[in-house]
């Protein structure tokens, strides 16, 4: 009896288990298959390593070097089955999978730029064709493309080619339609053209237009002002426009105009050294003349004069006084201080190239000379100052020769910054050897500095600036009487090292 309950009880298990198997097994009349190619629409031929896959997603596959793939085991269904390749259209096609059989699709793809047609050619509107006196900072105006497919992504290219030399500015990737250009080159043939492209097709030009820049204007005054850490030359037109003559890649200062020869002479870095350059009025034609450069204790104290007749230069190199041709050569000594002092400052007198007035100090700036040397006898002709504490700078002559400016701290105060606290500018009567005060506007607590005649020596350009650390210079006129109480007026704010010819 036992026994046949327990292979009653066997029985029954298996058949149960029997019938969880069956429940388990994939039913084979409730799959198909999917097959398919992808080929070129333009020519038939085969596309392979096409990604095909299906949604709802089953497996990826990729098509063979005869553009075909197979999708096995795919249940029954609908599915929307999708061919992609980068750089061809992508492509879906709708199929019904039925039970033990297979469905076949094909797909044509085409490159993506078929489809894409290009934008239309942007149209140049200022400066017009032909338009003259176009100021050399000038802003770029165009119409705007269109692009059937995606607006946002059109990109602007502007150039502007020089007539004369075929060089290009060359402006990309801009997404509006206007472009302000700076420092165009005056007087000059110019030629522009802009492009649009939509990152699929070729770029698109339009029209070429051509414009002239204005003539290079009268110009007063020049001057520097510091630009992203570096010096930069200034011209001041006599409309009060400023003008950069040098960029602001290159630490550039001390300008000096000599009419005699139309040339800038300037200041500039070349690696840790620092050299004298010539340039046009216009800032064109930079040239290198000096070979040994120009040294001293402090390069933004140092500076360098004109010949008379202006076929040279002098310039200290910490002991000595060198000349160099403006072209560039000729370089010999034509001073030495006897004391091992450093030449900081030199000025010569325009009619006569044998009288000099000099500026000498020590290591650190201070225990200053400031005297006229004559070049012919060898002979300190008249000792302005010397054995007074505080720095001292910015010598002039006057055009007729017979009075000196430069400039003193009153305060004596010496300090490792070489900070000024006082400093007011100074006139000499070489024939009456009278010394006289002329910052008699000057407001307490700031320094007067760099003092320059006027080319009819009745007034004097200079820098004025608080004196803290790191304040901002102004440069300001005034009349050279200073009992006349005239008051002084600002020329240029954030501006020095300035010079008037």
């Amino acid at each position: 009896m036992k026994n046949k309950q327990l292979l009653f009880l066997i029985l029954a298990f298996l058949g149960v288990f029997h019938y969880g198997c069956e429940e388990d097994t994939i039913d084979e009349s409730e799959i198909g298959n999917i097959t398919g190619s992808v080929v070129n629409k333009e020519d038939k031929s085969p596309i392979a390593n096409a990604k095909i896959s299906t949604n709802p997603a089953t497996s990826t596959v990729f098509t063979d070097d005869f553009g075909q793939f197979i999708l096995e085991g795919v249940s029954v269904g609908e599915y929307s089955v999708q061919a992609k390749k980068e750089g061809l259209t992508a492509n879906f096609e709708g199929v019904t999978v039925q039970a033990n059989s297979s469905v076949n699709v094909i797909f044509e793809m085409e490159n993506e730029a078929v489809l894409n047609t290009p934008p239309k050619a942007p149209v140049p509107l200022l400066p017009q064709d032909n338009q003259v006196d176009v100021s050399n900072n000038f802003e770029f105006v165009w119409g705007k493309s269109t692009d059937r497919e995606d607006q946002e992504s059109l990109a602007y290219t502007l150039e502007i080619r020089d007539a004369q030399n075929q060089e290009v500015l060359r402006f990309e990737n801009i997404t509006d339609t206007i472009k302000q250009v700076d420092n165009l080159q005056f007087s000059k043939q110019y030629f522009w053209q802009v492009s649009v492209s939509d990152g699929v097709n070729d770029a698109v030009r339009s029209e070429l237009f051509t414009f002239k820049t204005a003539d290079f204007p009268v110009i007063t005054n020049y001057f520097v002002k510091n630009v992203n850490g570096n010096n930069v030359i200034y011209a001041l037109s006599e409309d009060e426009d400023e003008i950069q003559l040098t960029s602001e890649n290159y630490n550039s200062f001390r300008p000096r105009k000599n009419n005699g020869v139309n040339k800038i002479a300037f200041m500039r870095s070349v690696g840790a050294q620092t050299h004298l350059f010539t340039m046009n009025p216009d800032g064109s034609d930079q040239q290198q003349i000096s070979s040994i450069p120009i040294g001293g204790f402090n390069m933004e104290m140092v500076d360098f004069d004109w010949t008379s007749n202006g076929n040279a230069l002098v310039y200290p190199n910490f002991t000595n006084l060198f000349q160099v041709n403006y072209t560039g050569g000729g370089t010999q000594v034509i001073y030495q201080t006897s004391d091992g002092s450093l030449i900081t400052e030199v000025a010569v007198y325009e009619n006569d190239n044998s009288k000099i007035a000099l500026i000498t100090n020590d290591n650190s700036g201070y225990n200053a000379k400031v005297f006229v040397y004559d070049l012919t006898t060898n002979v300190v002709t008249h000792m302005i100052q010397q054995n007074l504490p505080g720095a001292v700078g910015g010598i002039d002559f006057s055009p007729a020769g017979n009075r000196v400016l430069f400039t003193r701290d009153v305060q004596g105060f010496e300090n490792p910054n070489y900070r000024q606290l006082d400093s007011r500018i100074f006139l000499y009567n070489l024939n009456t050897q009278v010394l006289v005060d002329i910052s008699s506007e000057k407001d307490a607590g700031t320094n007067d500095l760099d003092p320059k005649f006027s080319p009819t020596g009745a007034d004097i350009i200079f820098v004025n600036v608080p004196n803290n650390l790191n304040a901002t210079p102004q440069i300001y006129i005034s009349d050279i009487n200073p009992n006349d109480n005239e008051p002084r007026f600002l020329l240029v704010d954030g501006a020095y090292m300035p010079e008037w010819k």
